[in-house]
């Protein structure tokens, strides 16, 4: 988890980590830097990496993810007789490696994702009035190959016997892993800049698709079912958010921020290609949420401070089920092995509160930015459902509660060199998350291997950027 939030540092792949920022219930807050800020001409190289994940175990690198992320932005006053115009192109290509070959996990493998994403913006301000508009565009593919070094036992004979056995006969030790993504942004903002105070709203909608592809050989017992399979899963869905901004003039007041938010996703599992003794589709899910978000902001010379809370309540129902994994002989009756499971998540939320602050202090010609962030988050997560063991013959109820809690400490520092026509700068990020379970249900999220206690480092994010200005 940790590394999927460094991911959603980064930006990459493009909108994507939107909706794990909301699982966070801190939504990116684009209201407070969206639209005209005295835009000048110019363009500005870019280029991020992100360590963001690495296992160490006695000295020797077990896993580790990173991240590149060069891109180019540019900003162009339209016309020069018109400075409140300004239309702005970003065009950037992240790109994301990860392996885990040396980790002593059941399941190793290594893959590599690559995207192009493009974003194009055009604002106008006056002096009662301002408005503009994003579009964003991206798409991108990921592949993987993997290998199952280890399957699961039991001491159960009959767990043995009718599924866990028959799991390296169906799906083998080698799986090649394959996702293409496509994102669609927009956004459209309007607001007013007077002088007695500054207010402005934003509406903003995602919608993403994913097709996830998984290919391996099957050798169980019966022929029909042998030879090289593929399990398909399309996923699509949208994220809403609709943000607020009110500045009052007075200084002493704080400046107010808030966002209500809004996301649903559905998948889809098929099972190919298509024969009659084998389902022809292997279960289905939807997950939402919604939410919302407020952030008070306080300007007091060389320091900003600000405070935050937020909710967020989440739905959600599934069936997954097996592929026929071969067939047992009854009483010289043939039966096809197949399971399931079904359920609920219900009655689920979680709330946040964090809190930060920035120092900027220009100094000898330069421009230094000291931040620093802490948000909490508590989840509570009830699951219903059943275990659907031998075709439906047996039912097993599941019912478990989760109270996660999740901390994400951030340590930020900018470096600015600004010149006439040109500014350097260099920024360093540092992400620390912690994710505890706090309850005692008999459902755990991971084992411990004795004598096992490896080291986690990552988190970081180091991006230089020179812009260059012509008017």
């Amino acid at each position: 988890m940790g590394a999927l939030l460094v991911l959603a540092q980064t930006g990459a792949p493009a909108e994507l980590p939107e909706i794990l920022n909301l699982a966070l219930n801190r939504p990116v807050l684009l209201v407070g830097d969206i639209g005209f800020r005295g835009e000048v001409s110019r363009l500005s190289p870019e280029w991020v990496y992100g360590d963001v994940y690495r296992k160490i175990f006695q000295g020797e690198r077990q896993a580790g993810i990173w991240a590149n992320l060069p891109g180019v932005d540019g900003c162009l006053e339209i016309p020069r007789y018109h400075p409140n115009h300004y239309f702005r192109l970003k065009v950037w290509q992240p790109e994301i490696g990860f392996d885990n070959l040396a980790d002593r996990a059941a399941m190793v493998g290594s893959g590599r994702f690559s995207t192009t994403t493009g974003s194009a913006e055009y604002g106008y301000q006056n002096t009662r009035i301002e408005f503009g508009g994003r579009l964003t565009r991206s798409s991108g593919k990921i592949e993987s190959q993997w290998l199952i070094k280890a399957f699961p036992t039991s001491d159960d004979l009959a767990m043995r016997r009718f599924f866990l056995d028959w799991l390296e006969p169906t799906f083998g030790r080698e799986l090649g892993l394959s996702t293409d993504l496509k994102v669609r942004s927009w956004m459209i903002w309007a607001g007013s800049p007077g002088k007695s105070h500054r207010a402005r709203v934003l509406y903003r909608r995602t919608a993403h698709q994913l097709a996830v592809s998984g290919d391996y050989i099957n050798h169980t017992n019966r022929e029909e079912l042998t030879g090289p399979r593929r399990i398909v899963i399309p996923m699509a869905g949208h994220i809403q958010q609709l943000q607020l901004l009110y500045e009052p003039e007075e200084t002493s007041r704080p400046t107010l921020l808030g966002a209500l938010w809004q996301f649903r996703t559905t998948v889809r599992i098929h099972n190919r290609p298509e024969i009659m003794i084998d389902y022809r589709d292997l279960g289905q899910a939807g997950l939402t949420g919604s939410g919302g978000f407020v952030r008070l902001e306080k300007q007091q010379h060389e320091w900003k401070i600000r405070a935050d809370l937020g909710y967020g309540g989440y739905d959600a129902d599934f069936m997954i089920r097996t592929p026929v994994l071969g067939f047992v002989t009854i009483a010289v009756i043939p039966f096809p092995i197949s399971h399931a499971v079904t359920g609920r998540l219900t009655d689920s939320y979680s709330v946040s509160a964090g809190g930060g602050a920035e120092w900027r202090k220009p100094f000898r010609g330069m421009i230094h930015l000291l931040g620093f962030d802490y948000h909490l988050t508590d989840y509570y997560l009830t699951f219903d459902g059943s275990a659907e063991l031998e075709f439906g013959l047996i039912s097993v109820p599941v019912h478990d509660t989760i109270h996660l809690r999740g901390q994400l400490a951030e340590l930020t520092y900018r470096l600015e060199i600004p010149r006439r026509r040109w500014i350097w700068s260099y920024q360093f990020n540092q992400l620390i998350p912690v994710f505890r379970r706090l309850d005692s249900g008999p459902v755990r999220i991971h084992d411990t291997i004795p004598g096992y206690r490896p080291v986690y480092r990552g988190g970081q994010q180091h991006g230089v950027n020179l812009t260059w200005r012509w008017n």
